[in-house]
């Protein structure tokens, strides 16, 4: 007898001990999107949690779920989840996170917690009580953006938001909070149907994308800088939005988003290096203003409360680098709740023995790509926080394999093919006439005060528009037409000196013509283009005649004045946001690209 009670006590102790798994009377029903999910296994309550059947939710919101021995792995939309049965622990993108019963097997299906569905997914879950329903809403489109540079229009792509991207500290590389941030760069870029409007003044939607995305995630208060400006103008400025949104928490995230493409001539502002200084002078001129209007927005705010998400491409990733560099002070928010992830970033400071303190900065860029290699490097300019490049170039089957798959997703944005395989050779050809300038500026200070000047007016030239006699903005046809309109009487006057310079050096334009293979009419013009822009900026002809001694140097010039390095078809094409797009959705993690540093 003493023995059946024994049994019938360890029995009744291993059942207390185990999960309790509940087949309810009432039937769980699970509405994803509005629409009932039917299963062949039903879900069931385990400790007061309600476990689902994983594939057949995920499956249908676009997931890959695959199992491996008891490892179930599920991946889409950016994100990357691990979850092992039996365990209460899983890791999305590399993040350990807790669930609040382990995943487990039922009937030859996987069932999680409805937190995982949520967390893993970028999904609302909620539970209705007295009709024992769970309802999931999965909205994959939220970000829309503008690929005005390849396609001219505007896009809408499929990207997630999640709030648990921001429950970690900023120093943690998140592949999936790296993609929804270049979704949110490029929807910083104007419209193209702003385009319309080029050089006028006023509100004109131009940050209508931008607007539609805070919309789409929530985010509220939206307030919007500088898109008012025409797009001829040419200041040390940049164009951005910043809004806000309570988390679940009680935290309030603000979002920092700058504009860097669709910005027209104020290109020329990337060519303001200056002088001296640790900062490149455009950059720093525009982060500064950021920095102002930031401040101003988050007054009131709790500094316990606050997170910060920066966000920026080309020009605007720049400006983002330095603003998260100045917000790393911790005056503003704590450096861990600042989280920015920069795309095709050019070089913005001299990087001093500060360099640990802002790692919580992560710099994406192509190895292909031209922009973020300019500045000069040999002046000592970098990028704050890591930089990450995308895969280079190798030969295995692996990243051929790869590269088929980029070239497929490039093509679902846009329509048309990219090869990454090829470039090389242009790419290569670009970079070491970008190095060989070097020998033409010597060092920061003589650029600064010789071409600096002409380079920022040759730079407005090259992205200015003027309304034609049918009411369209056009490019100017002609570097002279440009001065006059910008300078008015004193670009008129300047082109008369430097025609009547050019005919004192006559010779000169014989000999640089003909060492260059070039037409000495189109040397000649090339020549009072530069003078031109001397006499505007106070810069002496002869010095600049000096330089011009050497036919490499002319050669390189003539590529920067007619800004073939940033024209070439696979040049341009791999600094678009698409190209960027396409590689991060078929990586996984930081693993998949090298450290730059």
């Amino acid at each position: 007898m003493k023995s059946v009670f024994s049994i019938i006590l360890s029995v009744l102790l291993l059942f207390m001990l185990m999960p309790l798994c509940v087949f309810s009377d009432n039937e769980i029903s699970v509405y994803l999107n509005g629409n009932l999910v039917t299963f062949d296994q039903p879900p069931v309550v385990v400790n007061d949690r309600t476990l689902i059947p994983l594939r057949a939710v995920s499956e249908k919101m676009g997931f890959d779920v695959k199992w491996d021995n008891g490892i179930v792995t599920v991946s889409g939309a950016g994100r990357h989840a691990v979850l092992t049965i039996g365990n209460d622990k899983a890791f999305l993108d590399g993040v350990e996170i807790s669930l609040d019963v382990p995943a487990q097997i039922v009937n030859d299906r996987t069932l999680v917690p409805l937190r995982f569905i949520g967390e893993s997914m970028g999904a609302d879950v909620k539970w209705e009580e007295h009709t024992h329903s769970v309802y999931i809403t999965y909205d994959d489109s939220i970000v829309y953006f503008s690929l005005s540079d390849i396609t001219n229009s505007d896009v809408l792509v499929p990207f997630s938001y999640n709030e648990f991207y921001f429950t970690n500290s900023s120093y943690a590389y998140n592949h999936s909070l790296a993609l929804i941030s270049l979704g949110m760069a490029v929807s910083a870029f104007s419209t193209s149907a702003s385009n319309s409007s080029y050089g006028e003044n006023g509100d004109i939607g131009r940050e209508d994308n931008l607007k539609k995305s805070y919309d789409a995630m929530g985010f509220t208060d939206a307030r919007f800088y500088n898109y008012d400006k025409s797009l001829n103008d040419t200041s040390d400025k940049v164009a951005y939005g910043i809004a806000r949104k309570t988390l679940s928490d009680g935290s309030t995230l603000v979002s920092v988003a700058l504009r860097g493409g669709g910005y027209g001539a104020e290109w020329a502002s990337n060519f303001n290096v200056g002088a001296a200084g640790n900062e490149h002078n455009g950059f720093s001129a525009a982060k500064n203003e950021v920095y102002s209007s930031l401040s101003d927005y988050i007054n009131g705010i709790a500094l316990s409360s606050l997170k910060i998400w920066i966000t920026g491409y080309s020009r605007g990733g720049a400006v983002a680098n330095l603003l998260a560099a100045s917000l790393d002070n911790g005056k503003l928010c704590s450096p861990s709740n600042v989280f920015t992830y920069t795309f095709g970033s050019p070089y913005t400071k001299i990087i001093s023995e500060d360099y640990d303190k802002t790692k919580n900065i992560f710099n994406i860029i192509n190895p292909r790509d031209i922009v973020p290699l300019i500045p000069i490097d040999s002046w000592g300019i970098a990028r704050c926080g890591v930089t990450l490049a995308l895969p280079s170039a190798s030969d295995t089957y692996e990243y051929r394999q790869l590269c088929k798959k980029v070239g497929g997703t490039y093509h679902s944005f846009t329509g048309l093919s990219y090869d990454p395989l090829c470039g090389d050779a242009q790419i290569s050809y670009a970079y070491n006439e970008m190095k060989s300038l070097v020998n033409v500026f010597y060092d920061r200070e003589i650029y600064a005060r010789v071409w600096q000047p002409l380079f920022i007016d040759i730079m407005g030239f090259k992205f200015s528009c003027y309304k034609n006699a049918d009411g369209k903005y056009v490019p100017y046809e002609t570097l002279s037409d440009y001065l006059v309109a910008v300078y008015g009487e004193k670009g008129t006057d300047a082109w008369s000196k430097a025609n009547e310079f050019v005919k004192t050096i006559g010779s000169s334009i014989t000999s640089v013509s003909s060492e260059n293979n070039m037409d000495r009419s189109s040397v000649e013009e090339y020549f009072i283009d530069l003078l031109a822009l001397c006499f505007l900026n106070g810069v002496s002809p002869l010095s600049l005649m000096s330089v011009l001694s050497s036919p490499k140097a002319v050669d390189n010039l003539f590529i920067i004045f007619k800004s073939g390095i940033f024209t070439t078809a696979d040049i341009a094409q791999n600094h678009s946001p698409a190209v960027y797009f396409a590689w991060l959705e078929n990586i996984s993690d930081v693993k998949s690209m090298n450290i730059l540093r």
